[in-house]
């Protein structure tokens, strides 16, 4: 996200104080990485109706890559529901999926 990423919001002033982030940050980062991260907030926090930041939980990395991809999925289910939208269907998905098997 600290590239292109960023670089697009130039594009998106449209949508400036319409649009939430969610920054998912792993709490063994080395120090660069937690800079550039914050750094990334400041840049984009004023165009954003909302900005969060989660932290990984856990001792090992893979303990904290779980705690995030749970924390993931719960929010995308959450917000599903929010929105009063069925989030199970997948038909994306199992287009994505046939597709691949045909080649």
């Amino acid at each position: 996200m600290t590239h292109n990423e960023i670089v697009g919001w130039d594009r998106l002033v449209h949508l400036t104080g319409r649009l939430s982030v969610i920054m998912l940050v792993d709490s063994g980062h080395n120090d660069r990485v937690k800079q550039r991260m914050s750094i990334v907030e400041e840049l984009i926090e004023d165009q954003t109706a909302s900005l969060h930041v989660f932290e990984t939980r856990g001792e090992s990395r893979l303990a904290r890559m779980f705690s995030l991809i749970q924390l993931a999925d719960w929010t995308s289910f959450y917000l599903a529901m929010l929105n009063r939208i069925d989030p199970t269907p997948v038909t994306k998905i199992d287009l994505l999926k046939s597709k691949l098997s045909e080649a």
